[in-house]
């Protein structure tokens, strides 16, 4: 119950996060370009982190990563409650390498305390943390009643950091096993091909998710869409998540759904060009569902395929690659942001339909229906 706790709280905030930090960056008076420096540097500390976290938790086990983890939490939170650029990035940069963290360590312990097969585990928590993330943001639109953008940012942080600090003393201990001390880069070479595929495809993918969802948040502005209406899509999103997710484990899912994730992911870009905040919601939805679709997938094929000594390093190096092209593509999408909101809606659904295409043979022939 600790770590379903800890990980529901933890995916709040960075959802919080991602919900509002566009907006309170603007609303403080921060230009686009200067978002885009701050996401882009930020998102190079998830390299880092990455690339750190994968052998760290191998080496030393992931209960006592984790526990590193919720203690810079709490030193990011602080640091971001000034509207000074620097103070800023580098608050959001150390929630990064904590986030860093934590993404690594807690599949490996959901893994390592599992009853049931690794996809239903996973469908669970996701399931939990995706309710857990509707009533955060559905707290936090009760609040934009009575606190502007700047108050509700600041104080929700200070509050997040201060339960994380506590709740890093209830972080389950697992049996810990010796395991590879071997840096990222020196144990590419025992993936097999297909994690290797996969681990380009997956970094690839993550090229789309920036370009749609990077600057949602002023393109839903564009659009008409007030901060509360995009606090309530955020809401709906999350709720429609968690209930595919239940179904997913009440029903099953099988790997020659995967082009359903296509299908929604491309016509959410449809949508999104028609500039309409209630097709923006439909649009919302359809992700949520595609979303819940393919990271049970994911995570299947991680545990499935990587021996259990190395599913850190490779979880590490997976998501500092994911770091060093969100890296670029936060900065790029800002630009084209400038020059047409669309044009990165576009990209996104391209890039939704060609890893698909690639993924769909790899997951069919590792992984059991």
């Amino acid at each position: 119950m600790n770590l379903k706790f800890i990980t529901v709280l933890k995916e709040a905030i960075r959802v919080f996060l991602w919900t509002y930090f566009v907006l309170y960056l603007d609303v403080i008076g921060f230009s686009v370009i200067k978002i885009g420096y701050i996401l882009s540097i930020g998102n190079f500390v998830y390299f880092i982190g990455y690339l750190l976290s994968g052998p760290l938790t191998d080496k030393l086990s992931a209960s006592l990563a984790l526990k590193l983890s919720l203690f810079i939490f709490f030193v990011s939170l602080l640091g971001m409650q000034f509207e000074n650029f620097m103070t800023i990035l580098f608050g959001f940069s150390f929630f990064n390498f904590a986030q860093s963290i934590g993404d690594v360590a807690i599949p490996i312990l959901i893994e390592s305390t599992k009853t049931r097969s690794s996809r239903v585990e996973f469908a669970i928590f996701s399931g939990l943390v995706s309710i857990g993330d509707a009533i955060i943001l559905s707290l936090a639109l009760f609040s934009l009643l009575f606190l502007s953008i700047v108050e509700l940012f600041r104080y929700t942080l200070v509050l997040f950091g201060i339960v994380l600090l506590i709740m890093s003393r209830f972080v389950p201990k697992i049996n810990f096993v010796e395991k590879s001390s071997k840096l990222t880069f020196n144990v590419f070479k025992e993936f097999s091909f297909e994690s290797r595929a996969y681990l380009i495809l997956a970094t690839f993918q993550i090229a789309a998710v920036i370009f749609y969802w990077g600057y949602m948040a002023l393109y839903a502005k564009m659009t008409g869409m007030s901060e509360i209406e995009w606090t309530i899509s955020i809401i709906l999103w999350f709720v429609v998540n968690a209930l595919i997710y239940f179904i997913v484990v009440k029903f099953g899912l099988k790997v020659s759904y995967l082009p359903i994730y296509c299908v929604l992911e491309v016509l959410l870009c449809v949508l999104t060009l028609l500039k309409s905040p209630l097709l923006l919601i439909l649009a919302f939805t359809l992700d949520a569902t595609a979303t819940a679709i393919y990271w049970p997938l994911h995570f299947e094929f991680v545990m499935v395929n990587v021996k259990e000594e190395l599913r850190g390093t490779y979880l590490g190096l997976l998501y500092a690659l994911r770091s060093v092209l969100m890296t670029i593509v936060y900065y790029v999408a800002a630009i084209i942001y400038e020059i047409n909101p669309t044009f990165n809606i576009i990209l996104a659904s391209i890039i939704y339909a060609i890893f698909t295409i690639f993924v769909y043979p790899i997951f069919r022939k590792t992984l059991h229906e």
